[in-house]
């Protein structure tokens, strides 16, 4: 059976704690079993060679605690893989993709999660749609535990109030992430780190200045943020941009090779 949690909520934690009739006792019931993810080999075999728990659902990106009248509605949607034995077994990395609005499912199945789709031929473009899945043996979590997000808001199962600038998607990933907190307590000691490539250039950094901001703040619960990765990353384009630009395009035969030399 496959199962799979959505938004933690103290109903939602007692229905799960009411319904768990195998354990010992409902206060054996954490809220983070909401989100555990059963099954999953059933229909994508791979899964199965996984040695570890993968939780998935949305977390609210209102700050926690808020009350309802003052709440914006927003949710985020984040896919989880917590390997039993990974080399650095006090460590998370959340991996962003780029865009802006790309989803990190594709980094998911195309780069660094342990399942992964077909390699390819060198210059083979696109997928052939119905090839299963795969294990990916040179995946991330054999030295730590991974999310991979959807966001900002819009981009895949993630809704919410359009963001305006860079300070809304970081405002609105911490308190994503506070709240994720709140469900895996045991999570937040963690050292946790940030990576992400091309647009994400941006959203790394403004959510990593974001958390050095609020850690400051006696007042706030601290995130054990330990540092920030970027591979390829856009972060000005005006520096970049004449020339990422101009070399995509003559890359793609959509300019000349003059206009290509000019251009630079």
């Amino acid at each position: 059976m496959l199962l799979v949690g959505s938004e933690v909520s103290a109903s939602a934690s007692k229905s799960h704690a009411s319904s768990s009739s195998g354990s010992s006792s409902s206060s054996s019931a954490k809220p983070s079993d909401d989100f555990l993810v059963e099954g999953l080999e059933e229909f994508v075999p791979a899964f199965g060679q996984f040695d570890g728990d993968f939780y998935s659902g949305i977390f609210s990106t209102d700050p926690p605690n808020t009350p309802e009248k003052d709440k914006e509605g927003g949710n985020l949607m984040f896919f989880l893989f917590a390997p039993d034995k990974p080399l650095f077994d006090d460590s998370l990395v959340i991996w962003f993709n780029g865009g802006p609005g790309c989803s990190s499912v594709a980094g998911m199945f195309f780069e660094n999660s342990p399942i992964t789709v077909p390699l390819e031929p060198p210059g083979f473009v696109g997928s052939k749609g119905d090839d299963p899945l795969i294990w990916n043996e040179y995946g991330w979590t054999k030295a730590t535990a991974i999310m991979y997000m959807e966001q900002p808001h819009g981009v895949g199962f993630s809704t919410g109030p359009e963001p305006q600038t860079e300070d809304d998607v970081a405002r609105y990933f911490v308190n994503f992430l506070q709240n994720f907190y709140d469900a895996f307590p045991e999570w937040r000691e963690k050292r946790l780190y940030l990576a992400g490539e091309s647009y994400a250039g941006y959203y790394v950094p403004s959510i990593g200045h974001a958390i050095h901001q609020l850690n400051q703040d006696q007042q706030q619960q601290k995130i054990n943020l330990q540092g920030i990765t970027l591979g390829n990353g856009w972060v000005d384009a005006k520096v970049q941009g004449p020339v990422s630009r101009t070399s995509f395009s003559f890359a793609f035969c959509f300019i000349s090779s003059c206009a290509h030399h000019i251009s630079r």
